[in-house]
């Protein structure tokens, strides 16, 4: 069946990264500092499409990460985070454990750039999450995970679709907030994050052990076959930005 009729894969991504994070570099996603300015959920969905980007993994292993197991440098310059001990990766079987999935190490853009390069920090992931996790910390009481509802009050930790909720929601937001009128969506997939950040890390001269390291595959045709994108339409607004975290590597798409 696969030869007779073979999978049709897209190698073009259904959105435009440089749209959304030209608009995550912007109010009302900025000043992230000023939270009369950032509400908690435009900030709660611009960190997590950032943690997505940097850490190049599932939504599932995302929602996963663990509150409690998060260490840090000093200075914020990077953070590791840790799914919760009874996670079980979507690719491994139940009988190998929480083990197989590697930590998840997402490092400061603060480490290349000047305080001064304030646009290009906009896209910051610890940046990003170092705010999230000031602003939501009277609302972890009972709750494990790293990612908690932006709504008061509410008193369990959150779903999965939840991610992807948020997700396709900054995304439309993203789109109908744009200044070009040529701009055309074709979905809102949240899985499509993992492809981009993998081909701009590639794309970044990173090698390929990192890839793989960083996103749980174990091959490299799994990358080359379903996931490396054709991002050249979107490559000379991605030069303006300057450097980006993706997949556990900071690169500059140039």
């Amino acid at each position: 069946f696969y030869q007779d009729r073979p999978r049709n894969r897209s190698i073009h991504p259904p959105w435009d990264l440089s749209i959304i994070l030209n608009t995550l570099g912007a109010p009302p996603f900025e000043p992230i500092e000023d939270p009369t300015r950032v509400s908690l959920q435009m900030l709660t969905w611009k960190t997590v499409f950032l943690v997505l980007m940097a850490s190049g993994c599932r939504r599932s292993e995302v929602h996963a990460l663990e509150y409690e197991s998060l260490t840090k440098d000093l200075k914020w310059r990077w953070v590791t985070l840790k799914p919760l001990a009874h996670f079980i990766p979507k690719t491994q079987l139940k009988s190998r454990g929480a083990s197989v999935l590697d930590d998840v190490n997402i490092y400061a853009l603060s480490t290349i750039l000047p305080p001064d390069l304030v646009r290009d920090r906009a896209t910051c992931p610890v940046r990003s999450l170092k705010t999230y996790l000031s602003r939501t910390e009277h609302m972890r009481k009972n709750k494990q995970l790293l990612f908690v509802s932006h709504l008061e009050g509410h008193k369990t930790d959150i779903h999965v679709n939840t991610i992807s909720g948020w997700v396709r929601k900054l995304i439309t937001f993203c789109y109908e907030n744009v200044d070009s009128h040529t701009a055309t969506l074709h979905g809102t997939s949240t899985h499509a994050i993992r492809g981009l950040a993998a081909t701009l890390a590639f794309r970044g001269n990173s090698s390929m052990e990192d890839i793989m390291s960083a996103c749980s595959w174990k091959s490299h045709n799994t990358f080359t076959s379903f996931y490396l994108k054709d991002i050249s339409g979107m490559s000379k607004d991605l030069f303006k930005l300057g450097p980006l975290v993706v997949a556990q590597n900071i690169v500059n798409p140039q």
